[in-house]
C-alpha cells in the first residue's frame, strides 16, 4: 500500500529530472510524452521484482534503471544481502557518484562490505565520499584512514575539504595526509590546512614549505591559514614561494 501511495510522488520526481535534463538540452517534450518515458524506464522499480537475478540483469542492460536506483531500491523489499551488495557494486562501477550519499538505502549490515564499498566510492569521488563517509556507518580508524587516503589519490582537494568527516583522531596520520595531499594536488592543501587540525607548529612548517615548493600563489594567498607564529619560519617560506616565482 506505502508503495502504491508513493508511485505517483516518484514518477512525478522522476519526470521532473527529466524534463529538467531535456530543457537544458534545448528539447521540448511536452508532460505526457516526459510522464510514459518516465514509467518506461522506472516500471521495474515500481514493486518488489519476483526474480532477483532477472532484476540485476535488466539493471545492467538499462543505465536509465541505474540512474534512480537509490532513490527506489529501499521500496523494493530485497531482503538478500547478496542481491543488495551485488546491485550496490553494479551501481558503484557504472560511474555514478552519488552512491556515498545513498549507501544507507541499501540496508547493507556487513562492516567489511561497507567499507569495501566506501573505497570503491572514494576510487569514482574522493571529494563526495569523504563529505558523505559518515553514511557508510564505518567505526574502525584504520579502515578510514585508508579511506582517507583514496579519496585524497582521487581528488586531494575534496579529500582536505571534507577530511574533518573522517573523524581521524591521530596527529602523525593527519600530518601524514596532509603531506599527501600537498603531493597529490599543487594548489588546494593550504586553503583547507585548517580542517586537518594538525596541532604540531613545526609540522605545519614542513607542510607549509612542502605547498611553497609545489604552489607559491596558494601557499602566499592561504598562508595564515596555517596558524604559524615561528617568523623565521614564515621568512623561510616566503623565501621558498619567490624562488619559485
Amino acid at each position: 500500500d506505502s508503495l502504491r501511495n508513493d508511485q505517483k510522488t516518484i514518477v512525478s520526481h522522476a519526470a521532473g529530472v527529466i524534463k529538467k535534463k531535456f530543457r537544458s538540452n534545448g528539447t521540448a517534450l511536452d508532460e505526457i510524452s516526459l510522464q510514459l518515458q518516465v514509467l518506461d524506464n522506472l516500471k521495474l522499480l515500481l514493486s518488489p521484482p519476483q526474480d532477483l537475478k532477472a532484476f540485476v540483469a535488466a539493471l545492467q542492460a538499462s543505465p536509465n534503471l541505474l540512474m534512480y536506483l537509490p532513490a527506489f531500491i529501499s521500496h523494493l523489499e530485497i531482503q538478500d544481502q547478496g542481491i543488495l551488495i551485488e546491485i550496490a557494486e553494479l551501481y558503484i562501477q557504472s560511474g555514478r557518484c552519488n552512491m556515498p550519499q545513498y549507501i544507507q538505502e541499501f540496508g547493507i549490515e556487513d562492516p567489511a562490505v561497507r567499507i569495501r564499498l566506501a573505497k570503491l566510492c572514494a576510487e569514482k569521488d574522493g571529494s563526495r565520499t569523504a563529505k558523505f563517509i559518515h553514511e557508510f556507518g564505518i567505526e574502525d580508524e584504520q579502515a578510514l584512514v585508508e579511506i582517507a587516503k583514496l579519496c585524497v589519490r582521487q581528488n586531494a582537494v575534496g579529500a582536505a575539504e571534507f577530511i574533518q568527516c573522517f573523524c581521524i583522531t591521530d596527529q602523525q596520520t593527519l600530518i601524514e595526509i596532509a603531506k599527501l595531499c600537498v603531493h597529490q594536488n599543487l594548489g588546494g592543501t593550504a586553503r583547507f590546512i585548517k580542517n586537518f587540525g594538525i596541532q604540531n607548529e613545526q609540522a605545519l612548517i614542513e607542510i607549509a614549505k612542502l605547498c611553497a615548493q609545489q604552489n607559491l600563489e596558494g601557499t602566499a594567498r592561504f598562508i595564515k591559514n596555517f596558524g604559524i607564529q615561528n617568523e623565521q619560519a614564515l621568512i623561510e617560506i616566503a623565501k621558498l614561494c619567490a624562488q619559485q616565482n
